[in-house]
């Protein structure tokens, strides 16, 4: 995991994890699913380089988890029509062995509309981690990368709260049937977002605004983005869905 400051890359951190869970689900409608169980394991975090204020440690995992999950997407790639909501809650916790209680929350949702050869997704994220005043580095949200607030590297922004709005335009080129049966789009999209260390402090005066053009042939994504305080990032993604 790379480390930013002021968009300056401070240093990089190894997290390694190994992990077993058991869950009971039940399927809703094809379409959907509740998901509850329990996961525990180890990992560790490691200083690579740069001069950043994290110690190597060792950790223990242990948490219940509860999961609602709704897709009903047309298409995993470029939808249409359809909208997708994923709601999931951790609870780490002493009591199965956890070094580090917290509550983390996540919550995304989209829509998908279109009009003849035209496609658009508009979509919000939002996350917390309650419970501690200094969440360890697994349980951070983060931001940055192709359509994750795309003026910005990869998880270049993390902290315990966080929120991403989006909206996503795509125009079919060539159809499914030609160009050796892979479609081709150009597009672009528009993000509002931000990730803040606590609570207190989140305030949406510091939304950072970013837009990003894009060309999808298949599964291959170029792009390009850029943000408001002037930081930019090019992408080659390799099957990127919404």
């Amino acid at each position: 995991m790379r480390l930013f400051a002021e968009g300056e890359r401070i240093g990089d951190v190894r997290l390694s994890e190994r992990e077993l869970g058991l869950h009971l689900g039940r399927e809703i409608a094809l379409s959907g699913e509740l998901r509850v169980g329990i996961e525990g394991g180890d990992g560790e975090t490691e200083a690579l380089i740069g001069d950043i204020d994290i110690e190597s440690r060792e950790f223990t995992t242990g948490r219940y988890v509860a999961r609602a999950l709704w897709d009903g997407l047309d298409d995993a790639d470029f939808p249409s029509t359809g909208s997708t909501v994923r709601l999931e809650w951790k609870r780490s916790t002493e009591s199965l062995g956890a070094d580090d209680p917290y509550t983390r929350i996540a919550l995304d949702a989209g829509q998908a509309f279109s009009h003849g050869r035209n496609r658009w997704f508009v979509s919000a994220r939002a996350g917390t981690v309650r419970g501690t005043d200094a969440p360890p580095v697994q349980a951070l949200h983060a931001l940055g990368g192709f359509l994750n607030l795309g003026g910005y590297r990869r998880d270049e922004l993390t902290g315990s709260e966080m929120a991403l709005a989006q909206l996503t335009y795509l125009r079919e080129v060539a159809g499914y049937r030609t160009l050796g049966g892979l479609p081709l789009f150009l597009g672009a999209a528009i993000e509002t977002g931000n990730v803040w260390s606590s609570r207190d402090e989140r305030d949406f005066d510091d939304l950072i605004t970013s837009g990003t053009l894009n060309t999808a042939f298949g599964p291959l994504y170029l792009a390009w983005g850029t943000s408001d305080d002037g930081t930019a990032a090019a992408y080659l993604s390799l099957g990127r869905t919404f």
